[in-house]
């Protein structure tokens, strides 16, 4: 036996409290195993599930037990509640208290002793007589909670068993397209619900790109097209979203894909040598700033610096794809000078969310290296690329 499954019997016996002796086996967590011993169906899958005998029924006088001076577990435990109101139709009772229970109970515990195991996002789930959700995190708890709400919408009865869970991958979500279709702030409440009903935890907003601007500016309003969400929409999906364990990546593309910005104010554009006119949301020369134009840095600063404040998550997108291959400098006689250069003088004033918040880019683009360039003088401390 390797030492990670040894490990994983080990959590099996002292967090579940039931015995292999008792009739335990493991079972592939899919609908594939026979209806006996079938794992509990449930988004996504658990990752191993140890069926055992009977079931668990809630009833009339359930409740959901936290232990005490978990203030974080309890706030978990009463969303669930709530939750369980809307879905199923029953809002059980939260109570702070130490014990294991009684019959038709739910147990939601936080304990270190599960972080080698499971990571900050699995869970243990133990049903007998009462079910216990147990992890390392406070979102393991809602995660396992989740399951719990899929479950009871299917029958007001559980199987015996024990399950553990965690992630496969670690960013699973989902990505909106604001700048070419017009969402509605309920819309997107809506969507960020039914990503943590099965566990996903990402939600990345594109707000910017050539054919719109769907954030209200302060900085610049003439360039925010129709039906913008606006700061108090955005506060509103930023609070559901960190409740529902969520992360929100906002995008605001620079310095490519910005015809909609360059439209309003055509003397940034970065020109062809040899064209005429200015971009438009519909029909664009170019799309790109001119970073070589001090007006066009200087509108760059002005757009982090204000909305770096409104998104205070992990990851800020800044595109960053799509600007001009080495190939094509020829074309541009205004980048003779490195657009490492001119980029490295981009710095937002530092915000203690500039400090902590890591960009995150397209591709690999020459322009990627600017962002590091501007990012190592203060605004962040490190970039991501998605290919």
């Amino acid at each position: 036996m390797t030492g990670r499954r040894a490990a994983g019997r080990v959590v099996l016996l002292t967090v579940a409290g039931l015995s292999l002796a008792g009739g335990l086996q493991p079972v592939a967590a899919r609908p594939g195993a026979g209806s006996a011993h079938r794992a509990p169906l449930v988004i996504p899958a658990l990752r191993q599930w140890y069926p055992g005998r009977g079931s668990w029924q809630l009833s009339p006088r359930s409740r959901i037990l936290v232990a005490p001076q978990q203030p974080h577990v309890l706030a978990i435990a009463r969303q669930l509640s709530s939750d369980l109101r809307t879905d199923v139709g029953r809002r059980l009772p939260v109570v702070e208290q130490s014990s294991n229970g009684r019959n038709g109970d739910v147990v939601l515990r936080q304990t270190q002793d599960l972080a080698a195991s499971l990571g900050t996002e699995g869970y243990a789930l133990a049903v007998d007589t009462t079910v216990r959700i147990t992890a390392a995190s406070t979102t393991g708890i809602f995660y396992g909670g989740r399951s719990l709400l899929q479950l009871l919408h299917q029958a007001r009865s559980i199987p015996r068993g024990f399950g553990l869970d965690r992630p496969r991958y670690p960013q699973r979500g989902l990505m909106v397209d604001a700048s070419r279709t017009t969402y509605s702030t309920k819309w997107v409440l809506r969507e960020i619900r039914r990503l943590a009903a099965i566990k996903l935890n990402v939600l990345h907003l594109h707000l910017t790109d050539d054919q719109r601007w769907a954030i209200t500016s302060k900085s610049y309003p003439t360039v925010v097209g129709k039906h913008p969400f606006t700061r108090g929409d955005i506060r509103r999906i930023l609070r559901l979203a960190h409740r529902d364990h969520v992360l929100v990546i906002p995008e605001i593309e620079m310095p490519g894909h910005m015809a909609s910005f360059l439209s309003r104010h055509p003397g940034m554009e970065l020109k062809l040598a040899d064209a005429a006119g200015s971009s438009t949301s519909q029909q664009y020369v170019t799309d790109k700033l001119d970073i070589t134009n001090p007006k066009a840095l200087a509108a760059m600063r002005r757009i982090l610096d204000e909305y770096l404040p409104l998104f205070p998550g992990r990851y800020w997108d800044m595109g960053d794809d799509e600007y001009v291959t080495p190939a094509e400098y020829p074309e541009f006689p205004q980048l003779a000078s490195t657009p490492s250069r001119a980029m490295a003088r981009v710095r937002p004033r530092p915000t203690p969310f500039t400090r902590t918040t890591t960009p995150m880019t397209w591709d690999r683009s020459p322009a990627r290296r600017s962002c590091q360039a501007s990012t190592r003088a203060g605004a962040s401390t490190s970039s991501t690329v998605r290919s």
